[in-house]
């Protein structure tokens, strides 16, 4: 008995043949769970470069002494959003304002920096936007390369982050 119909009906079932080679069947599950997660990621990554861009163009940048820094502290406490636990804080220290929130805080990534024109205040949160936007399009074709799965890939997109130089 030919055995080869057989082995190649179980590893389509099993799995698909890519590239000449077997694959196991894809965990869509997880794999889309990863594509969500990171889509999620991106989408508050993006609201964080808006708060930022906000806070810059409403609070006096950059802060070059201690009264300026008192001022942005001031503005950034008013206008950092409330649904965040803490504000954005700022304190002259060793001759430059610097911003005392831990990396544990969630508001920490929508400051802007203290020592940096309007432009170049939210670099580091728009950095970290495109490093999520990255991830969410590779885990979402990841998803969409297993073609097994049966969810829709279109509905981890994410919208376009409407924000000037993104």
């Amino acid at each position: 008995m030919n055995l080869k119909p057989v082995i190649l009906a179980l590893a389509l079932t099993a799995g698909a043949l890519q590239g000449g080679a077997l694959h196991a069947a894809p965990d869509c599950d997880a794999l889309y769970a990863r594509a969500e997660s990171a889509c999620r990621a991106t989408r508050s990554a993006c609201n964080t470069v808006k708060i930022c861009d906000n806070l810059s163009r409403d609070c006096a940048l950059p802060a070059t002494d201690s009264a300026s820094c008192g001022a942005l502290n001031a503005c950034a406490y008013d206008a950092t959003p409330t649904f965040f636990d803490t504000a954005c804080r700022y304190e002259w220290t060793g001759g430059a304002c610097r911003t005392t929130n831990s990396n544990t805080e969630d508001v920490t990534p929508a400051c802007p920096s203290a020592s940096a024109s309007v432009p170049q205040s939210c670099a580091a949160s728009r950095q970290r936007y495109l490093q999520a936007a990255a991830d969410c399009d590779e885990a979402a074709m990841a998803y969409a390369r297993a073609l097994t799965c049966s969810r829709p890939v279109s509905d981890l997109y994410v919208r376009e982050c409407n924000v000037p130089g993104l």
